[in-house]
């Protein structure tokens, strides 16, 4: 091998390295042979950096903590603070894509560039396509364990791996306000003389063309036809719920069982006995409810007197929703 020796104009000195020789033999007219050859630093001149590589690798469980596969696709930030605010800038690529491709784990590679004689610590999170930070966020539907709060790359330790593992969140809030919900429905079906078990609370929604144009007429982005396939689906599902024999719910449990969603939407199916665990959220919500009854009257004979009078000036307690 022919090695050539020079700098640059800074006094960085390189070799050039001939690998397969600096000499090649032309034969015939008119040819051409390449040769190919490298140089080689002794010190990284001025603007050059040393490569690392960071290995982020996301891996998702069950509930049960089982390895579950998937389609999803996550996202990982590389950030050069320990409060996730600022995206690193010594890396190919910041916030990377991790696509399960229906495995239960999934790696990408991230080039790190290391200025001589200088370390570059990272800081990685679980983040959206845009890089803001989704770990901890109750919209986020799994619990993150990151394996490394930072990792450090400098010219001795030129790689890093980082594992972020999501488990799926137990569904039991789900399931308890579901249930809370029917045992207060329950409990005001009771009250009302009717038998809970067989009652159809959604019979009274009508889907009658003319009670759907009204309605159609304040959601106008709706057609009426819509409006009415959006009430007759809303009294079949509620009564497809209902279910006093013990056929109709062996039937029910096996199709929401077959949908993966059994535990999130049994308790939408009233219980043989009244659940002693929501005894006290009954109680409460019940007394609500009463509490209500005077201020609803007030409201709605407020809403009719504006519309006479043509004064549309309602209350502040009009733009409260479910959250309060």
């Amino acid at each position: 091998t022919a090695i050539s020796a020079g700098s640059l104009a800074d006094g960085t000195v390189y070799a050039a390295n001939f690998a397969k020789g600096n000499s090649v033999r032309i034969e015939k007219a008119d040819s051409s042979r390449t040769i190919q050859f490298e140089n080689e630093f002794y010190e990284l001149p001025t603007g050059y950096y040393k490569s690392g590589e960071l290995v982020i690798t996301k891996k998702l469980l069950g509930a049960d903590g089982k390895q579950k596969k998937s389609t999803d696709v996550f996202y990982a930030g590389i950030f050069k603070d320990a409060s996730y605010t600022a995206l690193a800038d010594m890396v190919d690529t910041n916030v990377v894509e991790l696509a399960l491709n229906g495995k239960a784990e999934a790696s990408t590679y991230v080039q790190v560039m290391v200025d001589p004689g200088k370390k570059v610590t990272l800081y990685v999170t679980e983040t959206d396509a845009e890089g803001n930070p989704v770990a901890g966020a109750d919209s986020f539907g799994y619990e993150v364990t990151v394996s490394e709060t930072s990792v450090t790359i400098d010219e001795q330790n030129t790689g890093a791996s980082v594992i972020i593992t999501n488990q799926e969140k137990e569904e039991t809030e789900t399931e308890i306000y579901t249930e809370i919900e029917t045992e207060f429905d329950r409990a005001l079906m009771i009250y009302d003389g009717y038998d809970p078990l067989s009652h159809r609370p959604a019979n009274h929604v009508s889907s009658d063309i003319r009670e759907a144009a009204v309605i159609q007429h304040i959601f106008s982005d709706f057609s009426v036809a819509q409006v009415q396939e959006a009430l007759r689906s809303t009294r079949f599902y509620n009564n497809f719920f209902v279910a006093p024999g013990k056929g109709k719910r062996t039937v029910v449990r096996g199709l929401l069982k077959l949908a993966g969603k059994l535990e999130k939407m049994d308790g939408l199916i009233v219980n043989y006995h009244p659940n002693e665990k929501c005894r006290e959220s009954t109680q409460r919500l019940i007394l609500l409810y009463r509490q209500a009854v005077d201020l609803a009257v007030e409201m709605i004979t407020e809403m009719y007197q504006s519309f006479e009078t043509g004064n549309l000036v309602l209350d502040e307690k009009y733009e409260r929703t479910f959250e309060g």
